[in-house]
C-alpha cells in the first residue's frame, strides 16, 4: 500500500514538473517581444484624444515578509517580502514591466471572540500594490498578466470601451493552509495559487 502510494506521488510530482517546465520559457518570450504604439503610459498632464480610452490597472497582493521563510526549500533570490517586486503586462505584443515597492502591514489574525478571521490576507507581511494608467485605443486586447520572478502567469482577452471608464483588476487567490487548523482557510502565507482577473468588476479570467 505504501509502495503504492509513493508511486502515486513520484507520477503527480513528474506530471506537475513537467507541467510547469515551459513556464520561464513562455514569460521570457513575453518580455522580449518588441510591438510599439499598442499603448503609452497615462500622465498627469495627458490629454484624452478621439480614437483613444483610459484602462486602469491594479494588482494588490501580499507576502511573507524576506525575514521568515514558511518553505524550508525556498531560494534566497525568491522575491517574497523583499522591497521591490516585478510585473510584467504585456498588451497585444508590448511588453512593460513595472517594479512595486512592498510596504509592511499587519492585520488581525482572531477576532475579539478568539476565532480565526477567514481573510487571506490576516497577519503580518508585506504587501504590494501597483496601480497604472494606460493610453490605449478601444476594442479587443489580449492581455498578458505576469509575475516573472515567480514564474506565474495569466493569459486573457479583454475588450475596452470607448473613454476613460475600464479598470483592470487583478486579484490574487492563496493557497489553503492545511490542518491542524480547524477548517481550511486560504492565506497569503502559503503562496499565491494563482490570479483572478475583473474587468470592471466582472470577471473575466479565472
Amino acid at each position: 500500500m505504501k509502495s503504492a502510494t509513493m508511486l502515486m506521488t513520484i507520477i503527480i510530482t513528474i506530471a506537475a514538473l513537467t507541467g510547469c517546465a515551459g513556464t520561464p520559457r513562455v514569460i521570457e518570450s513575453k518580455l522580449s517581444e518588441r510591438a510599439k504604439g499598442v499603448f503609452n503610459e497615462w500622465k498627469e498632464n495627458d490629454t484624452l484624444m478621439p480614437g483613444e480610452s483610459v484602462l486602469s490597472i491594479n494588482v494588490s497582493f501580499k507576502t511573507h515578509a524576506d525575514d521568515i521563510s514558511y518553505f524550508y526549500l525556498e531560494s534566497k533570490k525568491n522575491p517574497h517580502g523583499k522591497p521591490s517586486y516585478r510585473v510584467l503586462v504585456n498588451i497585444d505584443g508590448q511588453p512593460v514591466v513595472w517594479t512595486i515597492q512592498g510596504a509592511r502591514e499587519s492585520k488581525p489574525v482572531y477576532n475579539e471572540a478568539g476565532k480565526r478571521i477567514p481573510d487571506p490576507e490576516a497577519g503580518d507581511g508585506v504587501l504590494y500594490i501597483l496601480d497604472k494608467k494606460l493610453l490605449i485605443s478601444p476594442g479587443k486586447h489580449r492581455v498578458f498578466f505576469s509575475l516573472p520572478d515567480d514564474g506565474y502567469f495569466k493569459d486573457f482577452e479583454i475588450y475596452v470601451q470607448k473613454g476613460d471608464e475600464n479598470y483592470l483588476e487583478l486579484k490574487p487567490v492563496y493557497h489553503f493552509l492545511r490542518p491542524p487548523l480547524p477548517r481550511w482557510i486560504r492565506s497569503f502565507k502559503n503562496e499565491i495559487d494563482s490570479f483572478k482577473a475583473y474587468y470592471n468588476a466582472v470577471c473575466c479570467a479565472d
